[in-house]
Formats: C-alpha cells, structure tokens, sequence
C-alpha cells in the first residue's frame, strides 16, 4: 500500500511538473513583441535643442582607462589635463594617420557653453599617440556645424566633414 501511495505521489509531482512546464511555456510564446516600445513619432534630437547639462563645479583630472595593453586618454581637457568646466562637446571622430600612428585627429560638435544649442565644428590633434592634445578651436567661429566625421588618407592628410547650417 505504502509502495502504492508513493507512485501515485510520484506520478502526481510528474504530472504537476508537465502542468507547470505547459503553462509556463504557452505564456512565453504567447509574448510576439518585446515590451519596450520605440518613440516613432517624436525624433530623438530637435533643431533648438541643447546639449545634456552635466553638472560640474570643480576640475578634475582627466580619465585614463586600461584595458589589458591598451590604454585610453581622455582627450577633451584643458592644458592642465583637467576636465573642462561647462565643456558641451559631443559625437566626436577620430582618425589615425597610417604613415604615424601616434599623429590623429579628432572632430566634435562644439557647444559655446552647456545652455546653447547653436554647434560648431571643433577639433583637435596629438602627435604622441594620444597622451597630450592639442584644441586649436573651431574650424570656423560662429559657423553652424554638426555630425562631423574625420578621416585622413594614405598620406597622412586629415579630412573633417561635416553638415553646415542647410543640413547639407
């Protein structure tokens, strides 16, 4: 008898668990989309739109990262290598010259201050492999630039493009 009961509870356990694995598996597939749903209507970035503040009160020193061999140098700071205060710089490119490897280049949309929105073409170089920079400016002050992309081709020579004021 006691044998008896102990199958029956066994197969029961048995059907319970294939009851459980059924329900749970038809509500899984039951899911067709994901839950988050994209904003289709509303572009991501607007004309007037400002850059995100990050708030800042003091300087401090830029980031360096390693990364097993490898190691990254933060390259918007000042000459002091400390972060920038009210630094609006964003959607940065960066080109290598191939006959030098430490001689690149790097472009970015440049903010006056973190409450404009008006974007200039700004800019920078190394020729040490990116330990220390240098930011000449603006390619041209007061001139509307965005989406910057740089390149530089088999001789070394640097390109910055970017979409003027027209979006062309």
């Amino acid at each position: 008898m006691k044998k008896r009961l102990s199958r029956i509870s066994h197969g029961l356990s048995a059907v319970i668990l294939i009851a459980i694995s059924t329900i749970a598996l038809s509500s899984a597939s039951a899911q067709l989309a994901p839950t988050w749903k994209p904003r289709q209507k509303e572009p991501l970035e607007k004309y007037d739109m400002p850059p995100m503040y990050i708030f800042r009160l003091e300087t401090s020193p830029r980031m360096i990262s390693q990364h097993g061999p490898f190691v990254s140098y933060q390259a918007n700071v000042d000459a002091n290598g400390q972060n920038i205060i009210g630094d609006a710089a964003n959607e940065c490119s960066i080109s290598i010259d191939p006959t030098n490897p430490s001689k690149m280049a790097i472009g970015w949309r440049q903010f006056n201050n973190v409450a404009s929105n008006f974007r200039q073409g700004g800019w920078g170089y190394t020729i040490d492999g990116g330990v220390h920079w240098t930011f000449p400016g603006v390619l041209e002050d007061n001139v509307f630039r965005s989406d910057p992309v740089t390149n530089s081709d088999e001789t070394g020579t640097f390109f910055y493009l970017s979409l003027l004021q027209t979006f062309c």
